[in-house]
């Protein structure tokens, strides 16, 4: 499947929608609260440079803030979108508790809109997806378009046929909401205050879009997770690549990697870091007959691997042939969602006789995240302990953990 950055889709699979960084207990901003306690013992480990303390991973009240200050007001990713390609459909789905929905036209456009009626706030589409060419709210009957533009409202003077004036309806439409598309991730600005896509995603852009076009990706495969763990341990782990030789061995030069040979830590931005493992592709194949390669890239770069997190929950995993991109969805303060996608390079790589070598890919990239779920959800059992707020970095490969920290840290006590 060929990806078209102008057209993105999601859909839900929940008996309602689909619902995602659900919190039951979330709070607007003016509601939020951490007690002083807590406060304190966040400022204590920010000015020491200390690991989070194990409250941060099991209080409700952090998790709500987090929910408030990274995802609300960050670009969040909420999907992938070659995963859902129906043209003249629609989807729900729920975000920080709002309803919201996107859909996709005839000619493959797609919107994003909150999913409430513009006459008495009724949900729009209250099932999980539906094909058509209109929405119609089911409370009085309002209808949209799939662009999100106002259609009819019946007897809207208490006559047959009367309608709003052409002026009227123009500002009649569903409320949209800020969205783009990047290596076929959908990135939502839910608040609408988040700086500019292009400003945000500028220093990873600058890296990748020389020799890595978007459009020579083609989707293999997406999986989800369930796992019980906050989301911020699933973010440490991506971002750790010590445990490696312990946890991965069958990856290969693993201790290399731990040893921090050829492994380069990168803080592209505030929001972009990850590391660079100059030699991941000449290490033991990840199968038996070679994938295609990225075209115009030179042998050693080929050879590279990328590991990049963008806050607050997009992973990106880079090779020579291949991407995965991996999506952490905060279902609670002990609960996440991991939604891992995979893709190959060029038309030659879906080619029957890559058969075998996709499918060994895609096992192995699932094997690994099902290796580190057991991984996540033993941290998180920890932090029931106060004693996981004495974790001690090491003086080399915990950089990464450090920056995401701090990052927590600073964001969680900025007024």
């Amino acid at each position: 499947m060929i990806l078209d950055k102008t057209k993105p889709v999601y859909s839900g699979t929940s008996c309602y929608s689909h619902r995602l960084f659900i919190n039951s207990d979330y709070r607007s901003h003016d509601e939020l609260t951490i007690p002083t306690a807590t406060l304190s013992a966040l400022q204590k480990a920010r000015d020491n440079k200390q690991q989070l303390p194990a409250n941060c991973y099991i209080d409700q009240d952090i998790f709500s803030a987090e929910m408030e200050k990274f995802y609300a007001a960050s670009w969040m990713s909420i999907g992938f979108a070659t995963q859902y390609s129906v043209n003249d459909h629609a989807w729900s789905l729920e975000v920080l508790g709002a309803p919201l929905l996107l859909t996709r036209d005839s000619q493959g456009k797609i919107q994003v809109f909150h999913n409430v009626c513009r006459h008495r706030g009724h949900i729009v589409l209250d099932k999980v997806k539906a094909a058509g060419k209109l929405l119609r709210c089911p409370y009085h009957s309002w209808c949209y378009s799939l662009d999100g533009k106002f259609l009819s409202a019946p007897f809207w003077d208490g006559t047959e046929g009367s309608a709003p004036d052409t002026l009227q309806k123009k500002s009649m439409g569903l409320v949209p909401v800020e969205f783009t598309i990047w290596y076929d991730v959908i990135f939502i600005n839910l608040s609408g205050n988040a700086p500019p896509f292009a400003e945000f995603i500028c220093p990873l852009q600058s890296r990748w879009s020389r020799n890595r076009p978007q459009k020579a990706l083609r989707f293999m495969s997406n999986k989800r997770f369930s796992i019980e763990g906050n989301w911020k341990l699933a973010a440490e782990n991506f971002l750790d690549n010590y445990h490696l030789p312990w946890i991965h061995p069958e990856i290969g030069n693993s201790v290399e990697a731990s040893l921090g040979l050829n492994v380069e830590n990168l803080r592209l931005s505030e929001n972009i870091i990850g590391f660079s493992h100059s030699t991941a592709g000449a290490d033991k194949s990840k199968t038996t007959t070679p994938l295609p390669q990225w075209h115009e890239m030179d042998p050693l770069e080929a050879q590279r691997q990328d590991l990049f997190f963008l806050f607050p929950n997009t992973c990106f995993v880079m090779e020579g042939t291949y991407l995965w991109a991996m999506i952490l969805q905060p279902l609670d303060v002990d609960k996440c969602e991991e939604q891992l996608a995979l893709y190959v390079v060029g038309e030659e790589a879906l080619a029957e006789k890559f058969k075998a070598s996709r499918k060994q890919l895609c096992d192995l990239i699932n094997n690994i995240n099902a290796q580190d779920m057991k991984v996540i959800e033993s941290l998180q059992k920890a932090r029931k302990s106060d004693v996981a707020s004495l974790g001690i970095y090491t003086p080399f490969h915990d950089k990464l953990g450090e920056l995401f920290h701090q990052k927590i840290l600073d964001t969680l006590l900025t007024e």
